[in-house]
């Protein structure tokens, strides 16, 4: 049986509030964004429900606080730094108040990584940009 919404928006503020412990030692974080980044973006990419209430909304709010929250410089982000960019920015762009700023840091991410590879996007702190636009967006009507 698969569980409901609301089961997986409690365990995903679970996560959320153990961040710390699951980002280290490094082979324990490792595991944890090649098990669980798959799901986040599955999540993410999935028809979003505007309604600040719903079970759907508030589990995509609390995915993109556990984004957020990662330790984004550690080299264990770095397979899927550009493919988490990627996946926040085509996020925030389909949705109904997205900006001018958001499709530029887009456009800059794109430029970044062309010239220095997926690497440089953690080191120049442009996950940690992307996900903090994306939270201040209206459209997600975050609650923090």
């Amino acid at each position: 049986m698969r569980p409901d919404t609301r089961t997986k928006s409690n365990v995903a503020t679970d996560i959320r509030d153990s961040i710390e412990s699951l980002c280290t030692p490094p082979a324990t974080y490792a595991k944890f964004l090649a098990r669980l980044w798959p799901v986040f973006k599955k999540i993410l990419e999935g028809k979003p429900d505007f309604s600040p209430t719903s079970f759907e909304q508030i589990l995509r709010n609390q995915i993109l606080e556990i984004i957020h929250r990662l330790q984004h410089a550690p080299t264990e982000v770095e397979p899927y730094a550009l493919d988490m960019v990627d996946t926040l920015m085509e996020t925030v762009l389909g949705r109904p108040h997205a900006t001018r700023d958001l499709a530029t840091l887009r456009h800059q991410v794109l430029d970044h990584v062309q010239r220095e590879g997926a690497a440089g996007v953690k080191e120049d702190g442009l996950l940690t940009e992307a996900t903090a636009l994306l939270l201040s967006s209206p459209s997600f009507q975050w609650k923090g």
